[in-house]
């Protein structure tokens, strides 16, 4: 029973989303990749950052991706509550 459940589940897969769900998944993986190009570029461009001050943009950027992951999750849990409804 576990195994055919598993299989059921992985059978909601990329087809089974609605449009704002795999719009959502779309935004999600194009910013953290963005934001990701973003500082390493910018560390590139300023050596200066990589000396003293890389933790702390580490730190910042960790907190910009979790913000995002969290804003994320927060929406696809919106979007199945609505879909439930209809």
């Amino acid at each position: 029973a576990r195994l055919k459940g598993r299989w059921e589940w992985g059978s909601h897969s990329f087809f089974k989303l609605t449009q704002l769900q795999k719009l959502a998944f779309f935004w999600r993986q194009t910013t953290l990749s963005w934001i990701v190009k973003y500082v390493v570029m910018k560390l590139q461009e300023n050596s200066n950052l990589l000396k003293g001050k890389s933790a702390q943009v580490s730190l910042i950027v960790l907190k910009t991706i979790l913000q995002i992951e969290m804003n994320f999750s927060i929406l696809l849990k919106t979007l199945e509550t609505t879909r439930r409804k209809f």
